[in-house]
């Protein structure tokens, strides 16, 4: 029996070169993303790839077993369709893993260090505000909670580094 895996916003494919098994196809917006991810898993067997608008994903509804999303949502135009399509092309009980900043507290931290003097000296090159790394979107996991509604039963949701200061958030949601 196949398992099926979307790779959604996949980039150049580095967390997918670590994900070992299933048949996947990895998707995203950029064409040039997707060369590098070729490049990348050219060795590894089932592994497809398509350029991609996650807000209109060009497969059949109920076609993965999973989808695995790691901070892409911030990025879209309108993250609701696109986790309207991720309902869409999942099969029923299927699972979303999906990663995001933690938006508040990552400008909280960085406005303590302004304040402090010490943010250039710490973080040469790192935009003072996250809505500077083409975030589109700001997320919290209530933020989250709200999107996602009562279609999807949150599993577990993880802090990153740590859960009392999750600068990420890795969330693993059922399709209800």
């Amino acid at each position: 029996n196949k398992y099926y895996i979307l790779a959604a916003g996949c980039g150049e494919g580095y967390i997918e070169s670590q994900i070992i098994g299933g048949h996947m196809l990895l998707a995203d917006l950029s064409v040039e993303a997707i060369r590098r991810a070729k490049l990348r898993l050219s060795k590894i067997p089932h592994r497809k790839f398509m350029v991609a608008n996650l807000e209109n994903i060009p497969v059949k509804p109920c076609t993965f077993d999973a989808i695995e999303c790691s901070e892409v949502i911030e990025h879209v135009y309108n993250p609701d369709r696109v986790l309207r399509e991720f309902y869409r092309v999942l099969k029923p009980k299927g699972k979303l893993v999906i990663s995001f900043p933690n938006e508040p507290l990552i400008n909280f931290i960085k406005r303590i260090f302004i304040h402090l003097g010490l943010f250039e000296f710490l973080f040469p090159n790192v935009p003072r505000n996250m809505m500077e790394e083409w975030h589109l979107h700001s997320f919290d996991i209530n933020i989250f909670k709200e999107l996602i509604g009562s279609k999807w039963k949150i599993e577990k949701v993880i802090g990153a580094p740590f859960i009392w200061l999750p600068i990420r958030y890795v969330v693993s949601c059922v399709k209800i």
